[in-house]
């Protein structure tokens, strides 16, 4: 390749560049718009958005407005009125900071943007077609700002034809104001598509209120510490309500939502075995740091944040989850002897610093920690071996053999079984021997012919959005497939006919929530769908009772796959 000379970018070049670091998708213009409408102090914000956003995204607030000056501004470059000096990066209390966002969206799609400052009579319009000069002419509008962004990616077909279906990018930008509604409770949100309203929340006087609308979640765990200068508020969905992935966990550090697998593991881990590996919680995480303890300049949709003693601050998560779940959440008997699950103490090469908070003053006092979480939850549930021997026909099945490996001898509180055996003595959790069963059984259904469906006497009707409706319609083979008859009842309704009978021990109305959920998030209806059902439907009855005792003696090799879970005595 021949040498060739350093030129500086064009303008328009160098924002589109930009753009592909701040504006992946319409749920992040619409992510940047309404965070910088906060910063402004607005009290209400309403969020359009036509074809997934892809077609036009409308953000309208009511907050202090700009002059003229200042909107012709917020179209260059690093302008900003976020930050005036480098030291204030160590201090940032607001959302946006770099100056780039209205930029480089406005590079890559046509923007128009009307605002009026209190002070001002009239207002002003700007329009800005693929990062051109903006036009400026006045215009009547009232006091705060609108932005209105179409045809997102006109002038980058490339970028335009990596994005998804308009049902999967709605859902993204409803996950996205769905954060903005958890971090900021003291503000109505309000969400339009296409024209129809589907999400309003009116100002809340508490976190607590506004996670509880939010996620539709009722019965939240509440838990609340100070953990030396970290402050922890959780709200939390008991652990069978929880779900495959963190992707219903919501992590927030002052009201800025970030993602951190770190801290996710450590609210997974504090619930200990009552959650297995992979599964976490439903709910909202806050953390109150000081600011100068956090460096949230650290990624270009500041959608992660790092912290001066990272370990410090999830010890003193899990510290005060685990604790506030201690009086709720039961997962063993106490002193019960378990394999492989003491906890991991502090090793003697870690200087004790590592674990102070420290900062330009010197040295404050440390956290008080409880034992560090693992990486993973403890007692997690290792897979099993798959076993060529068809599975019980349900959980409850007697399965005939001439000598069980395992024999049931008695039961403990309901909640577990002793079970004599040729390796000596084991005690089995009966939930986590129905879901092996319940999961066994799922498996080699789908594998052939799917889930048996069972009619309902009355069916389960939910009102959704008009695009939830359209999606659940275009689902029917995939949710039939998994034991539903789902069918839709109107232009914004959903109903249920039938559900999976393997999972006949849970409350068809919970069952249908979790389907409505996934629809409404735009989860794949797909075996994780199915792991969550069994989990549900598991946590539903847990009692050891006479059938169970039966199909886990004719269950070749539960309790060896159970063994992390289980408690065996050789004899």
């Amino acid at each position: 390749m021949s040498r060739r000379p350093v030129r500086r970018l064009p303008e328009r070049v160098a924002n589109q560049i930009a753009a592909g670091e701040v504006v992946a998708r319409p749920a992040s213009v619409v992510k940047e718009l309404v965070e910088n409408a906060l910063d402004a102090g607005a009290r209400r914000v309403r969020v359009e958005i036509d074809g997934g956003g892809i077609q036009r995204i409308a953000i309208v607030d009511d907050g202090h407005g700009m002059s003229a000056e200042d909107a012709r501004l917020a179209l260059e470059r690093h302008a900003t009125s976020k930050i005036r000096e480098a030291e204030d990066l160590t201090a940032i209390d607001t959302f946006g900071f770099r100056g780039e966002a209205l930029p480089s969206i406005a590079s890559v799609s046509r923007l128009l943007l009307r605002t009026r400052p209190e002070d001002e009579d009239a207002g002003v319009e700007l329009s800005v077609e693929g990062g051109a000069e903006p036009e400026i002419r006045p215009t009547g509008t009232a006091v705060g700002t609108t932005v209105e962004v179409l045809d997102l990616f006109y002038n980058v077909p490339a970028r335009r034809k990596f994005l998804r279906a308009v049902s999967t990018e709605s859902a993204h930008v409803t996950d996205a104001v769905r954060r903005v509604a958890l971090a900021r409770p003291d503000v109505q949100l309000e969400l339009v598509r296409d024209g129809r309203q589907v999400q309003r929340w009116l100002s809340a006087p508490s976190r607590e209120e506004r996670v509880s609308a939010v996620l539709r979640e009722a019965g939240l765990l509440t838990c609340r510490g100070q953990r030396g200068p970290v402050g922890v508020e959780a709200y939390l969905a008991p652990a069978d309500r929880a779900r495959s992935g963190a992707a219903g966990l919501y992590l927030f550090v002052g009201e800025r939502p970030i993602v951190d697998r770190a801290l996710a593991r450590a609210v997974a881990a504090a619930f200990g075995d009552a959650l297995e590996r992979g599964r976490y919680p439903v709910g909202a995480v806050f953390l109150d740091i000081p600011l100068t303890l956090v460096d949230v300049n650290v990624h270009p949709q500041k959608a992660e944040v790092r912290f001066a003693h990272a370990r410090a601050v999830t010890d003193a998560l899990y510290s005060v989850v685990a604790g506030a779940l201690a009086t709720t959440v039961v997962s063993r008997p106490p002193h019960a002897p378990t394999a492989g699950t003491t906890p991991p103490r502090r090793r003697a090469s870690e200087a004790p610093e590592a674990w102070e908070w420290r900062d330009a003053a010197g040295t404050m006092p440390a956290v008080q920690t409880a034992p560090p979480p693992r990486t993973t939850a403890p007692s997690v549930t290792p897979e099993p071996h798959r076993s060529s021997s068809p599975a019980p026909a349900t959980p409850a099945a007697t399965v005939e053999r001439a000598t069980p490996s395992w024999r049931h001898v008695a039961t403990v509180g309901r909640a577990f079984g002793i079970f004599e055996g040729r390796k000596g003595i084991a005690i089995v959790a009966a939930a986590r021997a129905r879901r092996w069963l319940l999961e066994r059984e799922a498996e080699a259904s789908l594998a052939s012919r799917g889930l048996t469906a069972q009619r309902l006497l009355f069916p389960v009707a939910r009102e959704v959005s008009e695009g939830v409706a359209t999606r659940g319609e275009d689902l029917g083979e995939a949710t039939a497939r998994l034991g539903f008859d789902l069918r839709r009842a109107g232009p914004r309704g959903l109903s249920i006919h039938a559900v999976p009978r393997l999972f006949a021990a849970a409350a068809p109305e919970r069952l249908a929530d979790r389907l409505f959920a996934a629809l409404e998030r735009g989860e794949p209806v797909d075996d994780a769908l199915v792991r969550d059902l069994v989990a549900l439907t598991a946590a539903s009855a847990p009692a050891m009772d006479a059938s169970l005792a039966v199909a886990i003696e004719g269950a070749e090799g539960l309790v060896e796959a159970l063994a992390e879970e289980t408690w065996q005595f050789p004899s």
